[in-house]
């Protein structure tokens, strides 16, 4: 129905873009080399097996006890991820899974990458145990 005359239209303002979390806008800022190399000291504080920066992305290859064992860790961060709308880039070969997170949208490492990162070694702490 058009607008009568002497009304103000209301303007409806779009949804945010999908894959912004705006109450964290400073997690999908591009980190220094500086910043990555701090934050990637303090994430393989407490691992066995540490991430390692490969090819711009933060990387690590996981090992299961079987193809089950693996796929169920990737349903498990696949959830995670979702939820985070952030996902990784992997590759799975029977009892192995290699993961790559990178944020897309600023074409280099960001603090969303350490924070999923972190959750995906506690659901590898958890299938190992």
């Amino acid at each position: 129905m058009p607008a009568k005359a002497g009304r103000r239209m209301q303007i409806i303002k779009p949804l945010l873009p999908v894959g912004r979390n705006y109450k964290e806008p400073h997690m999908h800022e591009k980190l220094s080399d500086d910043k990555t190399a701090t934050l990637l000291a303090a994430l393989n504080e407490h691992c066995q097996k540490h991430w390692e920066i490969k090819n711009n992305t933060l990387f690590k290859s996981f090992a299961f006890k079987d193809f089950k064992s693996a796929f169920g860790f990737m349903t498990s961060v696949a959830l995670d991820a979702e939820k985070a709308n952030h996902h990784p880039d992997w590759f799975n070969s029977y009892n192995k899974v290699d993961i790559n997170l990178t944020t897309h949208e600023v074409g280099g490492i960001t603090q969303r990458d350490f924070k999923l990162a972190t959750e995906i070694d506690k659901r590898a702490d958890k299938e190992s145990s």
